[in-house]
Parts: C-alpha cells; sequence; structure tokens
C-alpha cells in the first residue's frame, strides 16, 4: 500500500486515479464533489469506516445584533436536522457529488 500526501485535493486525486497512491484521506464530501468536478467520481471508492470528524459551525455570527439570533440558529439546526432525515437531503447530495 502506498500513501502520499500531495498539495492539493484534485493532485491526490489524480494520483489515485493514475495508481500512484493506494489511498489518501480526505473529507468524504468534499473528495466526492471533486471527483464529480474532475469527471474520474466512477473510478474511485471511499472506505466507510471514517478516520476523523469534525463539526462545522452554524452560519451565524456569535456577535450579531440581529433580534433573536439565538432563536433563530435554534430554528435552522431543527430545520436542517430534518431536511437531512428527508428524501430531499438525499437528492441533494446526489445532485452536487455523484
Amino acid at each position: 500500500m502506498r500513501l502520499i500526501v500531495d498539495s492539493t485535493l484534485e493532485k491526490n486525486i489524480e494520483n489515485l486515479v493514475k495508481g500512484r497512491v493506494s489511498l489518501f484521506p480526505c473529507d468524504k464530501t468534499m473528495g466526492m464533489y471533486t471527483a464529480k468536478l474532475m469527471g474520474v467520481q466512477g473510478k474511485l471508492t471511499f472506505y466507510d469506516v471514517i478516520l476523523f470528524s469534525k463539526g462545522y459551525p452554524m452560519p451565524f455570527a456569535k456577535k450579531s445584533s440581529f433580534p433573536n439570533i439565538k432563536m433563530v440558529a435554534k430554528q435552522y439546526e431543527q430545520e436542517l436536522k430534518k431536511i437531512k432525515q428527508s428524501d430531499e437531503y438525499n437528492a441533494i447530495m446526489d445532485k452536487w457529488i455523484k
């Protein structure tokens, strides 16, 4: 097994497709999206085992003066959870990364 990490995601994907490396770690969503943009998504596979995980921050400024920003952020989080459990979320993901 060969593992060499290059400077860009695109270069890592290119090296993988050309057989120069056996694998490399990256964010799955970004890897799938980038592979799609490069037209090589059918040539790659991804491990189901998660090597690392990080949470993504909510898109709200902590020092915002917007009225009821905490309530808006809470409602946003609730709606995001709902959509992730729906077929709509899968359709969006399929459109952009598959």
